[in-house]
This record gives structure tokens, sequence and C-alpha cells, in this order.
């Protein structure tokens, strides 16, 4: 069985992407059965042009998607990766797609910025990988690939924080009481 690894999301330079298929065209060298869907904004010329000079024939690339696609491919995912570089925005900022990664209870690679460890463990919730640091992405890789009985366990565990942390519900609840005591 292959082991899909998808990215899904903006592809501006925040973003990381870059090194994601660097890590991913090493990983895939010691390891067939892995593939790399890039889905979303795909159209930019830097990053096709990085796929076509990578040779690499397990990477896919898939544009944008009606919804109901969208979630089945990343509930298709048994990787899912959040890449973003060390930058002032990405520090600044918390990344959304982490609630949405975490909700497919597949196991998820972020990279160490803004709040993310705060709320996720490393190798309990998700694995965390060094901004800006291809090596640090295929070790995560490598880690996922090598141990298939911890990416059902740290699946589980974070999609278990995603729903005590990242719930619209219980989060509304807190925000209503916050305003009442104010």
């Amino acid at each position: 069985k292959m082991i899909k690894i998808t990215y899904a999301g903006s592809y501006g330079q925040k973003d990381g992407v870059e090194y994601l298929i660097d890590a991913f065209c090493e990983i895939s060298k010691k390891h067939e059965d892995v593939i790399l869907v890039l889905l979303g904004g795909t159209k930019k010329k830097a990053i096709k042009d990085k796929v076509l000079l990578s040779n690499n024939t397990n990477i896919e690339l898939v544009s944008y998607l009606p919804d109901d696609q969208y979630w089945q491919k990343l509930s298709e995912s048994d990787i899912l990766c959040i890449t973003r570089i060390d930058s002032s925005f990405a520090n600044a900022g918390f990344p959304f797609k982490l609630s949405e990664y975490l909700a497919t209870g597949s196991p998820v690679i972020a990279t160490d910025v803004s709040d993310v460890k705060y709320y996720l463990t490393d190798k309990q919730d998700f694995v965390m990988a060094k901004p800006s640091d291809t090596n640090s992405l295929i070790s995560a890789l490598e880690y996922l690939i090598k141990y298939p009985d911890k990416r059902g366990e740290i699946g589980r565990n974070g999609y278990n924080k995603c729903k005590l942390y990242f719930n619209p519900k219980i989060n509304g609840q807190s925000l209503m009481g916050l305003i009442e005591k104010i």
C-alpha cells in the first residue's frame, strides 16, 4: 500500500512547500511506497517547476477541489504536513490548517512556529519539525514511515487534542464566559 503524504493550502514563501518537496525527494529514494499529494494552489509556476525539475513521478499535483472531494483527499492521507518557515508572519499567526488536519485523525507533521508546541506534544499528538529545515522534515517523515503503529496513535491523540482545543462550541462557550465577566 502506498503511503500518502499530503500538503494542502496556499503556496506562498511562508508555507515552505519547497522544503517538503526536497524532503520527499530524499525520502522517496529509500521508500518507493510513498506518494506526495500537493492540493490547492499548485498552479504556482515555482512549485510546478520544482516538481518538474525533481523528476519524481511520485508527486501528484491536484488543483482546487470542491469541499467534499477536498475532505475525501485529506481523509485518505496517511501523513499530513504543515511546513511553514521561520518568519515573522508564521510566528505571529496560528496555522488554522492544523485543526483541519488533526480533525482527520491522521498524523500531522508541523513545523515549530507560532504557539503549536503549547497545544501539542512532539511524537505524542503530532510530529514536530524545525522550520526551514529539510533534514528535520526528512527525520519527521522517516519516523512516521518507519513506525506505522505510531502513525495511528499520534493521529488519534491529535484528533483528541483537536476536540479539546479547536472545538468551536467549547471555544464559543469560553468566549461568552469571558465576555460575561467583562
